[in-house]
């Protein structure tokens, strides 16, 4: 499984004229580290995520849950190009 990679501050900038470039880099890396997590964490779905990546974990409902043989609310992980269901 693909883990998000984790935040990790930059130094602070030495030349005050840089602070806002420096803000949005690291208001960038934090997101991309939230986002990571938030699509590790059980959500449920009705319908495949239209860009699933590896790791990404679902409950299956509804249709979607029927499409992919399990029982409503049952916990699928993406991994490898493909849903699976927990272990």
């Amino acid at each position: 499984m693909n883990y998000p990679k984790p935040f990790a501050p930059l130094l602070s900038p030495v030349d005050s004229n840089t602070i806002p470039q420096h803000f949005i880099r690291e208001m960038r890396a934090l997101k991309e580290t939230i986002d990571g997590l938030l699509n590790m964490l059980p959500q449920p779905a009705t319908e495949v995520p239209a860009r699933p990546k590896d790791g990404m974990c679902r409950l299956a409902q509804g249709a979607w849950a029927t499409a992919l043989g399990v029982a409503a609310g049952k916990l699928v992980i993406y991994e490898n190009g493909a849903w699976n269901t927990a272990p």
